[in-house]
């Protein structure tokens, strides 16, 4: 059994807002990214809302940004790489591999897109649409 709960209202006007925010709590949990709880709410699950709303309507796009010209274990490691910025040790060891490996795999990365990893508006369109794919 799982529940899922919109915010707290002091007014019936806010009953429709919290129904809302509820079945997309809901919807969270039977995606898989409800965070495991058993009981699940706005407050512990704003940021997937958030992530969830925001790449909604990527599928559409995602012929737009530059990831096809990622293979094998690149998406996972420019995924790491952005999750852990300026943590090389961090992104490293979420996939599994030496950091001196992850900066290697990153230069490769950053040759192959052809893009500025140093651009915090790239940087954050890669992110979505790799948790767009689900990485």
């Amino acid at each position: 059994v799982r529940v899922a709960a919109g915010r707290r209202v002091e007014t019936t006007a806010g009953l429709v807002r919290s129904a809302r925010e509820a079945i997309r709590v809901a919807g969270l949990a039977s995606a898989g990214s409800g965070g495991g709880s058993v009981v699940n709410d706005v407050d512990r699950s704003w940021a997937d809302l958030v992530l969830a709303a925001a790449t909604a309507g990527l599928a559409e796009v995602d012929e737009l940004g530059p990831l096809d010209g990622l293979t094998g274990d690149d998406p996972a490691t420019l995924a790491a790489w952005l999750d852990h910025p300026g943590d090389p040790r961090a992104a490293a060891a979420r996939v599994h591999v030496h950091p001196n490996t992850l900066r290697y795999r990153m230069t490769r990365i950053s040759h192959r897109l052809d893009v500025d990893l140093g651009e915090p508006r790239v940087r954050d369109a890669l992110r979505l649409l790799l948790r767009a794919r689900d990485l």
